[in-house]
């Protein structure tokens, strides 16, 4: 049985939590412990199989039906980081569908882009880079969540691929495109095409 049909079994036996029931919060909530508090969630019940926590001091209902989900971890990512962060690198790519060579895939973590200013973020699963200026990062949204434009992650991934990786995802539209997403960034795909055609000579992005 594959993870995706475990995650069903496993939202389809859980029972709904009171707080979704009574409508406190909203049944795909992700938050921290001090926003569900407030909501009107008791530390019993966030300690009780009707929660799920998905990093310390970030939940969501067991019914969530984004449970497993790169999606979901994204989020609770961003919620650990109080918001003043961004999706970035393999993350990034994942979540605009592009299929991520072999190697890569291994990469289970969330990986945030956060200004140089900003406090630590320490979570296991949670990969931190720090620019120095956010301002200048072009992003977009998938889902409502904050995401580097796929251009953007491409050149990131640049820093982590192997020659062969860069140059075998260019025949692939959905490498190239961000699975469609192009409408969001326009400069996305001669940014990535020129990052692949610097690639096929033989120079690696140095991240």
């Amino acid at each position: 049985m594959n993870q995706s049909n475990k995650n069903h079994q496993a939202i389809a036996g859980a029972k709904i939590p009171r707080a979704v029931a009574e409508g406190l919060v909203a049944p795909d909530v992700v938050a921290s412990t001090q926003e569900l508090l407030a909501l009107g969630v008791s530390a019993a019940e966030l300690k009780g199989p009707g929660f799920i926590q998905l990093l310390r001091g970030v939940y969501c209902p067991a019914t969530h039906p984004g449970i497993g989900s790169y999606g979901i971890k994204a989020r609770a990512a961003l919620v650990a980081a109080e918001g003043k962060a961004t999706v970035c690198h393999l993350t990034a790519l994942r979540l605009f569908g592009v299929q991520l060579p072999h190697r890569l895939m291994q990469d289970q973590q969330v990986h945030l882009l956060v200004g140089r200013g900003r406090g630590k973020i320490t979570r296991p699963g949670v990969a931190v880079h720090r620019f120095r200026d956010m301002s200048l990062v072009e992003t977009t949204t998938i889902r409502g969540l904050p995401v580097v434009c796929p251009h953007e992650a491409w050149l990131e991934m640049a820093g982590v691929a192997s020659h062969e990786e860069l140059v075998q995802n260019r025949r692939r539209p959905d490498a190239l495109q961000g699975s469609d997403h192009t409408s969001h960034c326009a400069r996305a795909v001669p940014k990535a095409a020129r990052l692949v055609a610097i690639s096929s000579t033989g120079c690696q992005g140095s991240g």
